[in-house]
C-alpha cells in the first residue's frame, strides 16, 4: 500500500478512465445497451505480432510518480529498460496488404501506422530511466525489477 501511496494521481486517472470507459450507453431498437469504449493505439505492433519488440516499441513499466507528464509535448519519457531501442525486427506490410484492403486503406496504415517508413518507424527518443525510491520507508533508492525481465538483464551482463 505504501508503493500504491506515491502515485495517488495516477490511480484516481486509473478509476476515473475506468468508469467513463464503461459507462457509455446507446439506444438500440429501443432498448438501452452499454458498452466499453476503448482506443487502441494504431501502430506496427496494434496490427501484427512481432517474436521481439520492435524499435519504435517503448517499454515503461516501472513510472515514477507523475511520470506521464513527461511525455507532454517536447518532452522526452524515461523508459524503463533501453536495450530495443536501437534494435529489433523492421515491421512490413504484406506485399498483398493493398489488394485486400484497398490502396486507401493501405495508403492510410502506412501514412498514420509507419510514418510512410516501415522500416523506420517514428518513435520517441529513449533516455534510461534511473532509480526510484516510490515506497520506501527508509528512503533507500530502489528499483522495481519483474522476474522475467532481471532474466533477461542478466543474460545482458546487466545486474
Amino acid at each position: 500500500m505504501q508503493y500504491l501511496g506515491a502515485y495517488p494521481g495516477e490511480l484516481t486517472s486509473f478509476f476515473a478512465n475506468v468508469t467513463a470507459a464503461t459507462n457509455a450507453r446507446t439506444n438500440q431498437s429501443g432498448k438501452t445497451t452499454n458498452y466499453l469504449r476503448a482506443m487502441g493505439p494504431l501502430s506496427p505492433e496494434g496490427l501484427a505480432a512481432y517474436p521481439s519488440r520492435i524499435k519504435s516499441n517503448r517499454n515503461t513499466p516501472y513510472d515514477f510518480p507523475r511520470g506521464l507528464l513527461a511525455g507532454l509535448p517536447g518532452a522526452n519519457v524515461p523508459v524503463y529498460n533501453t536495450k530495443g531501442c536501437t534494435s529489433g525486427p523492421a515491421p512490413q506490410l504484406n506485399p498483398n496488404t493493398s489488394s485486400v484492403l484497398g490502396a486507401p486503406l493501405t495508403n492510410r496504415i502506412l501514412k498514420y501506422g509507419f510514418g510512410n517508413d516501415p522500416a523506420n518507424v517514428p518513435a520517441p527518443s529513449c533516455p534510461q530511466q534511473g532509480k526510484t525510491n516510490a515506497g520506501n520507508t527508509d528512503m533507500k533508492a530502489a528499483t522495481v525489477i519483474d522476474p522475467v525481465v532481471r532474466e533477461e538483464l542478466e543474460s545482458y551482463g546487466i545486474r
